[in-house]
């Protein structure tokens, strides 16, 4: 029999290497977590009266909301390991909904978004894919060996209810409407923030590969393709931001050699911490298209601007605050960028309002307010002779248009 302990640290790498939950209960007490995120609600306690069964067998469980789960009893203790849940498909806000129904009471209504963030987090696996997962770790921690085919049983008897379920999954991924529109906004702001070298965006963006549907028959292939598509799109926008072409193909090729490499979705998730790629290719741009120098305090003054741009900033106040006068400054920063100080400011505003205009419904008067412009009218004016368009010019041309 297998040393409790050492099943607990297999809970930990097998977590690793499918990026989906573990689960060791002794009796109906949960012993071991091992999630890809933290998560508080007690959402598997809602799950566990489907594993009711005292068969010594592995067994799993396809649920209407494309959710996989199995069992694993460990024999001759009270011990048991849950699998999952993994994903069979994307996830649309119908599924999560009726799922945090049936969650209800271990899942509060007022929980649906860390719900919601949780199932998002676990890797989407086939299911075919997903019985061999529960048959591996059956023969090593009881040292017997089951086949896939004796899981699931003679294809022909197949419970109905599963084949329809497999069936519809299927229908998921090629036939149902999803609402692909918010994956195409989301890859937009993507490559707008990059083109734009927007580096300090991405701290409030969502995990990429969660926008996307099933991409791979293994979770660590999708994982891989996702950000193979990620990395192309980033340099494509760099390239358009100015970044040298060349420079652009050579990054996205070590990218691409990087992702190759990688052996578990822990390392993909690794390589890509905090859109680490994303970054690198956004600062690129910003150095290109907001460049340093070589003075210290003028490279103040424009992290200054870059931290406060939505509020009405005077030369005064920057000179001030960086401790130079409001003359020396100003001649200073002419000398060294090329622009003047309220030209540097205009274009930082301008920049977030042609994010706003694309990727939100604010107003114009509302987005003037929001970049304390002294008037709507002002703002229309500046960001006329900035982009040649009027804000709303810019916002029908530019809003469902991943990149122009």
């Amino acid at each position: 029999m297998i040393a409790i302990q050492t099943l607990m640290n297999l809970l930990t790498i097998q977590k690793d290497l499918f990026h989906i939950p573990f689960y060791l209960y002794e009796g109906n007490s949960c012993i071991k977590k091992a999630e890809p995120i933290n998560f508080s609600c007690p959402y598997m306690e809602s799950c566990l009266p489907t594993f009711s069964s005292t068969n010594n067998q592995p067994s799993y469980y396809f649920s209407k909301d494309l959710l996989l789960f199995g069992k694993i009893p460990v024999l001759g203790t009270d011990y048991t390991l849950i699998v999952g849940p993994a994903r069979a498909s994307a996830l649309t806000s119908t599924n999560i909904h009726n799922i945090l129904i049936s969650s209800y009471p271990y899942v509060k209504p007022d929980q649906g978004e860390e719900l919601s963030h949780y199932l998002n987090n676990c890797a989407i696996i086939s299911f075919e894919m997903f019985l061999p997962i529960l048959c591996s770790l059956h023969g090593f921690i009881n040292d017997s060996i089951i086949s896939s085919e004796d899981l699931l049983g003679n294809l022909s008897q197949m419970d109905e209810s599963i084949r329809n379920q497999m069936i519809e999954t299927d229908k998921t991924h090629t036939y149902e409407d999803q609402p692909r529109n918010s994956s195409i906004d989301f890859e937009a702001q993507i490559m707008f923030y990059i083109s734009q070298g927007m580096y300090e965006k991405f701290l409030t963006l969502p995990s990429y590969h969660h926008q996307m549907g099933s991409l791979a028959h293994t979770s660590l292939r999708h994982y891989q393709n996702a950000l193979i598509i990620l990395n192309t799109l980033s340099q494509r926008a760099a390239i358009l931001g100015g970044l040298n072409p060349e420079t652009a193909y050579q990054l996205g090729e070590i990218y691409i050699q990087k992702i190759e490499a990688c052996k578990t979705i822990n390392d993909i998730m690794s390589l890509n911490k905090d859109y680490a790629i994303c970054m690198d290719y956004c600062e690129r741009v910003a150095a290109i298209r907001y460049p340093k120098t070589n003075n210290g305090k003028i490279n103040a003054a424009m992290h200054y601007i870059q931290e406060n741009y939505t509020r009405r900033l005077s030369v005064k106040e920057i000179a001030k605050e960086i401790g130079l006068s409001p003359e020396y400054l100003s001649s200073q920063f002419h000398k060294l960028t090329g622009t003047t100080l309220p030209s540097y400011i205009s274009k930082r505003k301008i920049a977030e309002a042609k994010n706003l205009l694309r990727f939100t419904e604010m107003s114009l008067s509302e987005i003037s307010e929001y970049l304390s412009f002294s008037s709507q009218s002002y703002f229309q004016s500046v960001f006329k002779k900035e982009t040649g368009d009027t804000p709303n010019e810019y916002r029908r041309l530019n809003k469902l248009l991943v990149i122009t």
